[in-house]
This record gives structure tokens, C-alpha cells and sequence, in this order.
């Protein structure tokens, strides 16, 4: 005999804050976000507050997923705190789980946009390089940029120091998400512009 006990959603600890958003999408079951570089997804060792779950929980009020837990409330996945760009958010339980099962069997494709160290030869290439202990994968696209040795400029983690247009955190953006609506089936294309800063120097690189 086995007795499964399912405690409530427990009251978010987060402090909701009137934090600005750049809203790409939403509806009563999703909400697709452009985060800006130097705000972290949720609260963690040195950022208490000022994420994004933080302003979402402000914005959404009581619509939101409980699935993340008190401090992840509606967050499917997750940006580097210094990676820009499209996140989703899920409103309601339903739509959680939806659109991480979509997540888990890649089922959700993402393109991202890097500036990199050196000169790439090839216009399109596969990276298949199993590295790394995490099952989530953590930090992916740097890592394995960084071992074919186009690192991503301003990454402090796997770049090897040099940060030539002076940038803080790595030049990633998140530019496309394309998905299954998680309720309707519906599927979307969204995207988020380059940030003002990444295109400068892109128009500098043109310039040389």
C-alpha cells in the first residue's frame, strides 16, 4: 500500500517588486519574457532580490505556477544571469507542466545569438562534445564554445581573460524560442532584438 501525501502551494517567500519587464508575448496561461543582461532568473547566494522572478510575481499577482517551488514560482527554465533574452514564464500548473515535458524531449527549439573570440571558417557546424557532470547541462553553450576555442566575449568564466571591448558578462542572447502552446497547441514564433549594447559593438567590428 502506497500513500502519497500532496501538500498545498506554499506561500511564495518572494518579494514582489515593480521591476519593468519587456514582454515579447503573453496570454492566461503563458507569459515570454526578454530578460536584460545582469538580472538573475530567481533569488540565490549574493542576489536576494532584483530577479525576474521577483517582477514577475509582481506583475502575474496570483496567476502564476506553484510548481517552482517558493522561490522559482512559473519558472520552466532558466537564463545565466548574464544572458539576455527570451524566457518563458507559465501561468498556471497545466501550462508548467506542459511546457517542460516540451522542454525535456526538445520539443522547443532555441536559437541563440554569440559573440565569439576569433574567426569561425565554417558558416554551420554540429558540436557533439558530452561535457560536464550536470544532467541540465549547465552553461552548455559557453562551455563547449570555449572548448573549440571561440569563446564567447566578456564570458569571465570560460574565456581565457581577455575582454577586448571591455564588456561585463558574456555577449549570449537568446534570441528565438519556438514552441507548442503548452494549453492550445497553437505553435509560436517569438523573438527579442539584439540589446543596444551588443549591437554597437557589431556596428564597431563593421567599421574595422
Amino acid at each position: 500500500e502506497i500513500t502519497i501525501k500532496i501538500e498545498p502551494p506554499k506561500e511564495a517567500k518572494l518579494k514582489p517588486q515593480d521591476i519593468p519587464l519587456d514582454i515579447i508575448y503573453e496570454d492566461k496561461d503563458i507569459i515570454v519574457i526578454n530578460k536584460p543582461k545582469g538580472m538573475c532568473v530567481h533569488p540565490g547566494n549574493g542576489n536576494p532580490e532584483g530577479t525576474l522572478a521577483n517582477a514577475v510575481l509582481n506583475y502575474c499577482k496570483d496567476s502564476l505556477s506553484g510548481i517552482g517551488g517558493q522561490i522559482r514560482p512559473g519558472i520552466v527554465h532558466r537564463l545565466d544571469k548574464d544572458t539576455s533574452g527570451l524566457i518563458i514564464v507559465a501561468k498556471n500548473d497545466d501550462a508548467h507542466i506542459r511546457m517542460s515535458e516540451e522542454i525535456k524531449e526538445h520539443k522547443v527549439t532555441k536559437i541563440y545569438t554569440a559573440l565569439v573570440k576569433g574567426n569561425v571558417p565554417e558558416n554551420e557546424a554540429t558540436i557533439d562534445m558530452p561535457i560536464g557532470r550536470s544532467k541540465t547541462r549547465t552553461h552548455q553553450i559557453r562551455v563547449h564554445l570555449a572548448q573549440i576555442g571561440y569563446p564567447v566575449v566578456g564570458d569571465e568564466v570560460y574565456s581565457n581573460g581577455k575582454n577586448e571591448f571591455n564588456v561585463k558578462g558574456q555577449m549570449l542572447h537568446s534570441t528565438i524560442l519556438e514552441f507548442d502552446h503548452p494549453i492550445t497547441g497553437k505553435r509560436l514564433h517569438l523573438e527579442a532584438e539584439l540589446p543596444e549594447y551588443f549591437k554597437q559593438i557589431l556596428e564597431k567590428l563593421d567599421n574595422k
